[in-house]
């Protein structure tokens, strides 16, 4: 099973918290994390994951 670790990160921050949470996905027998910036994310990524783990910082109340 992959779990998709979404993450958005303009100053590292969200980036290490995504990393870490991969890591938590990884501990689990039979589950693969993929990790990736949103800019780099492709349909397939979507399509192949059995499950989406989203990470964004808040601007003024909005995610990025």
């Amino acid at each position: 099973m992959k779990i998709l670790v979404l993450y958005y990160s303009n100053g590292g921050n969200t980036k290490r918290l995504a990393e870490q949470i991969a890591k938590g996905v990884e501990s689990v027998n039979g589950v693969d994390s993929v990790l990736k910036h949103t800019r780099d994310v492709t349909k397939d990524d979507f399509l192949e994951a059995a499950g989406i783990i989203a990470g964004s910082p808040v601007y003024f109340g909005t995610m990025a």
